[in-house]
């Protein structure tokens, strides 16, 4: 068994609060680098190997091209981006309450990298210029390690960054989406 000492465990839970606060950022990175119309080439196999609910549906929904499983999604801000994108249906975006995902949506459904600008979230605001310009170098100033291979498989549509990202559902995404 391993003992830490105090101070060390102040560090590690102050680290833990500092990554669990960052986590709908990254949500939002994410989401923001799936195509606003779904891929002919995207498969849905590898999304039913995604243990987040929402995010499996939100996968799904974009394999298939359809909307009928983004009302499974949970979230209200994540199922109106999905609606959103799903069918490139710009009115769901104004009933996102949360606003770099609500200029995501916009940006999304636009069409037009100008969107990207008003997100505040700079890994998630590099992601959606990345997609929107399709230009990769935007991909490099994701600090994110995850993030930036989902965005560098995005764009160039290869597989091959999808096996660098540890979390094993964000792979599973990746790879849907990559297919």
């Amino acid at each position: 068994m391993t003992i830490f000492h105090p101070t060390e465990v102040d560090a590690r839970r102050r680290l833990w609060r500092l990554c669990a606060a960052r986590l709908p950022a990254l949500a939002a990175l994410l989401l923001s680098l799936l195509p606003a119309a779904p891929a002919a080439q995207a498969g849905t196999s590898e999304c039913y190997s995604i243990r987040n609910t929402d995010r499996r549906n939100f996968c799904l929904a974009q394999g298939r091209g359809e909307t009928s499983n983004c009302y499974a999604i949970q979230d209200m801000d994540q199922r109106n981006f999905c609606l959103a994108t799903v069918k490139s249906e710009r009115s769901h975006c104004y009933a996102i309450r949360e606003s770099d995902l609500k200029n995501q949506c916009l940006a999304l459904t636009q069409r037009q990298s100008s969107g990207c600008y008003a997100i505040h979230e700079q890994d998630a605001k590099h992601a959606c210029l990345a997609r929107e310009r399709g230009d990769t170098s935007y991909c490099y100033a994701v600090r994110e390690q995850d993030g930036r291979n989902f965005c560098l498989a995005s764009v160039k549509g290869e597989r091959s960054y999808c096996y660098g990202i540890r979390s094993q559902d964000l792979k599973n995404q990746c790879l849907a989406l990559t297919r």
